[in-house]
């Protein structure tokens, strides 16, 4: 212990994944400082309240059951873990009709009227296949499915073993709301890995916040740490001199330039990794405006090319109120920006809200009353987890994972959504911890 309080650690990053790495390398005795270039931590864990109404720049809410770490986060450092509205449901669109969906089980899949009888039998087959026969699986480290499962793209799976109506309106329409891309750039294990997840936590899986937006648990972080903020680093070299150990907690696009002497493996591994960009859109809308209690409505790729999904967050949070509007955050696919980059503010707002009636009978009623809010632009929104990105990621972990104490934490690292990417930095720090401890 006293070799661990002697040794420093600089964290690069002060996003969800370099403060939970550097909360559990103080808690462990070292010394830590972290280098930020905002002025406020969290990444794509924060939330704007400068409004009355919170907007969350990128996580837009917390799993409870699944996100075991940050829920013991917020338990340990005091930060409200709040349930939502227990009635609240999730809705995929289908010949402009909303469908309930609710996974808890196989049998569950008979409700599935966005699906065909033949498709949800088809649906029923993979399900008890993932359930009975699969091998352990894991979706927030993804390194640790078997890799067979990376050779093949959900959307080639289902398409050519199971059924194509379940690529169109289950696996595309969640991967677009999720990860903001189509499900032909996830590979199948992740498709596996989380519908295990869903079977395995089915009862438990309940959407949760924390008061005042994402960014409240990334905050409490940060409180306790030494954050340097609006200190933009452009290379580590020198800081080698300075710190024992280094963490690049950023973006992989970011990480590549800080490594000081990259060599041509991992130049070719980081120019491998590709983002899904997207833009969240939102709306101030009557509070009341949806009577059904619906909290997330996907939309699938195949039902409209622009509107991949929108969020009502009064169901996140009922106190989410001012003067009886609350908001309403829609989000976009890839494919549509590409044709919209030069578009402004209040162009992607006119677009946006012209589009909604077509997958959102409520808005078509309150048309009159949907009035634009604030709008966000994700230009590095999520890592694609393609079965190569997985493959070379696995690879890369087992080879460059602390070489030259150099460590490296975020999603990127086969470490999907926020959960994900705490749990990587947890796991950077445990390496580090582990070799310094001998």
């Amino acid at each position: 212990i006293m070799s661990l309080k002697q040794k420093r650690v600089a964290v690069i990053g002060a996003g969800i994944a370099g403060l939970s790495a550097g909360h559990e390398l103080k808690k462990a005795g070292l010394e830590v400082t972290v280098f930020e270039k905002n002025n406020y931590p969290g990444g794509r864990m924060s939330t704007d309240n400068s409004s009355v109404l919170p907007f969350d720049l990128g996580v837009d809410f917390l799993i409870n059951g699944w996100y075991s770490t940050l829920q013991s986060y917020a338990e340990e450092l005091g930060v409200p873990w709040i349930l939502s509205e227990n009635k609240s449901g999730h809705r995929i669109m289908r010949g402009g009709i909303p469908r309930y969906v609710k996974l808890v089980g196989p049998l569950s899949i008979f409700k599935f009227d966005v699906l065909s009888v033949p498709a949800r039998l088809s649906f029923l087959k993979l399900l008890i296949k993932i359930r009975f026969f699969s091998p352990k699986l894991n979706f927030f480290d993804l390194s640790l499915n078997p890799p067979e499962l990376d050779k093949i793209s959900a959307t080639d799976y289902l398409s050519t073993r199971a059924s194509k109506e379940i690529s169109d309106y289950i696996a595309d329409p969640f991967t677009s709301i999720m990860q903001f891309h189509r499900a032909d750039e996830i590979g199948a294990g992740v498709l596996f890995s989380l519908l295990s997840e869903m079977m395995r936590e089915g009862s438990k899986f309940r959407i949760a916040y924390t008061p005042h937006g994402m960014g409240e648990i990334p905050k409490a972080l940060a409180k306790n740490l030494d954050v340097k903020y609006s200190q933009e680093i452009t290379s580590v070299e020198n800081m080698r001199n300075d710190f024992d150990a280094i963490i690049l907690a950023t973006t992989s696009n970011v990480t590549k330039n800080l490594l000081p002497d990259i060599t041509l493996g991992q130049k070719a591994y980081f120019e491998g990794i590709k983002y899904s960009s997207t833009a969240t859109v939102s709306f101030k809308i009557p509070a009341n405006m949806f009577a059904d209690n619906s909290h997330l409505t996907y939309v699938p790729f195949v039902e409209n090319k622009i509107i991949s999904g929108y969020d009502n967050t009064i169901q996140k949070d009922r106190n989410a109120v001012h003067d009886g509007t609350s908001v309403l955050n829609v989000y976009l696919h890839e494919a549509a920006l590409r044709g919209i980059e030069s578009f402004n503010e209040p162009d992607y707002f006119n677009l946006v809200k012209s589009e909604l009636p077509k997958v959102c009978p409520e808005a078509e009623e309150a048309f009159a009353d949907i009035a634009p809010y604030k709008m966000y632009k994700w230009e590095n929104a999520m890592p694609k987890f393609t079965g190569s990105h997985i493959a070379a990621t696995r690879e890369f972990l087992k080879n460059e994972q602390g070489k030259n104490n150099i460590y490296f934490a975020g999603d990127y690292l086969n470490a999907p959504w926020a959960e994900g990417a705490a749990r990587s930095g947890v796991r950077a720090a445990e390496a580090i911890i582990k070799k310094f401890s001998k």
